[in-house]
């Protein structure tokens, strides 16, 4: 569901556009690099499925692929990040400073309480040296918020959030994560105060392409990318 105010849903869209506008210009640059690849990749992959076709659709979705999770990755991060809200507190540059200082991706205040926030993009991008490592940044953070201010009234927590995925996803990870997180619907439900979820935000990523022509523009690229490999390939 959307129910986001103008100023956070024209935000989002120029981030959405911007993203997808560099993957385009990012499988450009790809087109001019066909063929300089590890050979040995050339032979095992052709050797195996025995049809050329077949193996430049399974070595161009692999360079595509590669590209454009990366750069969606960072996108989810960067929505994320316009929902932070302590720009009007009375702490705002210690929140700052320990911001820098820690590496911490991101602070929501909730009625009284400063979360300090970790965000990835999904449960594949965490391992337990991420996981401890967040751990770490995290708490040394809510601790020097916390020492750096004089009020009762204040609190600190820390979590992950992880833009994608479920409970269920985090199962294997539960053993050495060691700290709270949020995930999927849950973070962005928490983070957006219930203007998005992950389900909404999905749908604006879509209509975002549509609008734009951003998509025809990808499968341009795309096709033109699949044609010269396959030419690459077929000359050996």
């Amino acid at each position: 569901m959307i129910f986001l105010n103008e100023p956070n849903l024209r935000r989002i869209y120029e981030l959405i556009v911007r993203a997808v506008r560099k993957i385009i210009k990012n499988l450009r640059e790809k087109r001019k690099k066909v063929g300089k690849y590890n050979p040995l990749v050339r032979e095992i992959i052709v050797e195996s499925l025995k049809d050329l076709e077949e193996s430049s659709k399974f070595i161009a979705y692999s360079a595509i692929e590669r590209s454009i999770v990366t750069s969606l990755g960072s996108l989810f991060e960067n929505i994320a990040k316009v929902f932070e809200n302590y720009e009007d507190s009375p702490y705002k540059d210690i929140i700052d400073q320990i911001k820098a200082k820690n590496r911490v991706d991101m602070v929501k205040v909730v009625d009284n309480t400063y979360y300090f926030i970790q965000v990835k993009s999904g449960p594949l991008t965490i391992n337990r040296d991420i996981a401890d490592e967040t751990k770490q940044k995290l708490t040394n953070a809510v601790v020097s918020f916390l020492d750096s201010i004089d009020d009762s009234n204040i609190d600190a927590d820390l979590f992950l959030g992880l833009c994608y995925g479920t409970d269920e996803d985090m199962m294997f990870h539960c053993e050495y994560v060691g700290l709270d997180y949020k995930i999927g619907d849950e973070f962005w439900s928490f983070i957006s105060e219930g203007e998005l979820t992950l389900s909404g935000l999905i749908w604006l990523f879509r209509e975002t392409l549509r609008r734009e022509n951003l998509s025809l523009s990808i499968r341009d690229e795309i096709l033109g990318y699949l044609r010269q490999l396959g030419s690459e390939l077929e000359n050996g």
